[in-house]
């Protein structure tokens, strides 16, 4: 008798279903799978020029191309493809803060960049899981993959006015702005 594949519903219940604090995962408070991967979207199609030009580092763009490849799973309801890509882009996901950390001190030129990706990644990942609900699902309608690249004008836009808010006002953004930003 063969197992059938879990969906990713249930990868996802699976995964939450571990967590039991906030320490435990970045993701901890995001109400349900789409908005992880709403906020791995942010960061992956508004993110192109913050990793240009990082020489060596170039291992900090295993997330997109992850984050990529999980989405273009989830959209084909490829079930085998998510649950593979789904362990693979969280722990990546979850170790992308430490790993800037990590680049900082194997390439100090590049320290004041690898320190706006990581604030651009928090709160790519932040607003993907703390935005209105109508807003979420409008991006979330936009999205779309080629199957090497994510595809989204809304998310682009709203990933646009984010990066903005933090040219603006550093890794300090106002609550009031972010509020704005995400609808609220």
């Amino acid at each position: 008798m063969t197992e059938s594949m879990a969906t990713s519903e249930q990868v996802y219940t699976e995964w939450r279903s571990s967590l039991t604090k906030p320490d435990d995962s970045i993701f901890y408070y995001h109400p349900d799978l789409e908005r992880i991967l709403l906020g791995l979207s942010i960061f992956a199609i508004n993110s192109g020029p913050l990793l240009q030009n990082l020489g060596k580092a170039e291992s900090l763009k295993l997330l997109n191309i992850y984050t990529t490849d999980l989405i273009t799973a989830w959209i084909d309801e490829d079930d085998e493809a998510f649950k593979t890509m789904f362990d693979l882009t969280m722990t990546m996901a979850e170790a992308y803060i430490p790993c800037l950390m990590g680049a900082e001190h194997e390439y100090p030129s590049k320290k004041k960049h690898l320190r706006k990706l990581a604030a651009f990644f928090s709160y790519a990942v932040a607003t993907g899981g703390d935005m209105t609900p109508a807003l979420a699902e409008s991006l979330l309608d936009d999205l779309s993959t080629d199957g090497h690249e994510l595809h989204s004008a809304k998310i682009k836009d709203f990933g646009s006015k984010l990066l903005t808010l933090l040219q603006l006002h550093g890794p300090d953004i106002p609550i009031p702005a972010l509020n704005h930003l995400n609808g609220w």
